[in-house]
């Protein structure tokens, strides 16, 4: 037993059962046992891989976003540059590096990476120990500057609450001890999300629907969103998901890059649900900033240059390099690996013309 199921069913035996959302946000971010506090979980030694993590080619096409959007922008002569849930700090090494073209850019960026996990922030500045770096926990502490954000597989980790419709309509989906093990349980509605199952997508579901709801991820990307109404910008999110609403059932557990039991393990294991696009959607338009339709990583990557790329790196590169680097990029475009799984979605302030990949 792991410690944090220890401490879930002292939990559950003093409080009584919890949400899957309690549940999932102990999992993935609590403070000592949560599984990104803990651990670098990334590339072949961890449980999943990321675009950055395969090829530079992912980074340097989000420089070319990054770059466009400035000077879109008006290139100001000081703007925040920020990335949320760096990694190991891959995809900024080359961005940096690629920006490194635009001098003037470089010199404008305020470098921030948002960041709580004490051994990925380890892994970050080792890695960006030549750039001018700032840290924040949380989006809140960005400066008050025009923002360039970005963040690759980020908001898929944030807690979902999850429902399961019955003969007698929705159920909040919980957590207690049975049999001597964790297991699911129902709870009643909370007000605050009877309103989103009220919606037709989820009332005209059938009986043994499943729905997925997360206010956490909609409250993070919220102040994203206010950021960049207030001073300025624009911001990416790249992640697997949909454009909701939509009565679906996405969690699982990952181990290895292989599927897991959900709720055994906990702290030790990835568990990650499908983004609502929509729900973000309707979180910036209600701020008044622009939001553009959902992209696959494919068209994105292919709109912002990549095959152009490829040709360039390809032309000093040895035989067995040249093949790397096609095997990167159908692992990048692919509809078999993350080419059509992966969606990018922009959000911008409405004084900006169409950003590179949305025009």
């Amino acid at each position: 037993m792991t410690p944090l199921e220890q401490f879930i069913r002292a939990h559950i035996a003093r409080h009584g059962p919890v949400t899957f959302a309690q549940f999932m946000e102990w999992a993935m971010r609590h403070p000592q046992h949560g599984y990104y506090i803990t651990r670098d979980p990334l590339g072949s030694g961890g449980d999943f891989v990321t675009g950055p993590e395969i090829s530079q080619m992912f980074g340097e096409m989000l420089a070319l976003w990054c770059v466009d959007g400035w000077m879109k922008m008006g290139a100001p002569a000081a703007f925040a540059l920020a990335e949320g849930g760096p990694g190991r700090g891959t995809l900024m090494e080359d961005m940096l590096r690629t920006v490194g073209k635009a001098p003037d850019f470089l010199k404008a960026a305020h470098v921030t990476l948002i960041e709580k996990s004490p051994a990925l922030r380890a892994k970050q500045k080792e890695r960006l120990s030549d750039h001018a770096v700032a840290w924040a926990e949380t989006p809140e502490e960005l400066p008050p500057l025009p923002l360039l954000f970005f963040a690759n597989e980020l908001l898929d980790t944030f807690a979902i609450h999850r429902f399961i419709k019955n003969g007698n309509g929705w159920a909040e989906q919980g957590l207690t001890v049975e049999n001597g093990k964790l297991a699911f349980c129902p709870l009643a509605l909370p007000d605050a999300l009877r309103p989103v199952l009220a919606q037709p997508a989820y009332t005209q579901a059938p009986s043994g629907s499943h729905a997925e709801i997360s206010p956490d991820s909609a409250a993070w990307f919220g102040v994203i969103v206010r950021h960049v109404a207030r001073h300025g910008g624009a911001a990416l999110f790249i992640d697997y998901g949909y454009e909701g609403p939509v009565a679906i059932d996405t969690v699982q557990a990952i181990r290895a890059g292989n599927a897991a039991p959900l709720l055994e393990d906990p702290g030790e294991v990835d568990i990650t649900a499908y983004l609502d696009f929509g729900a973000l959607r309707r979180v910036a338009e209600k701020e008044g900033l622009a939001s553009y339709p959902l992209l696959l990583q494919r068209d994105f990557l292919l709109r912002c240059g990549i095959f152009h790329r490829v040709k360039i790196l390809k032309q000093n590169a040895r035989p067995d390099q040249q093949a790397s680097i096609d095997t990167d990029l159908e692992r990048l475009l692919s509809g078999n690996h993350m080419g059509v799984l992966f969606k990018v979605f922009c959000v911008a302030h409405p004084s900006l013309p169409p950003l590179l990949g949305f025009q």
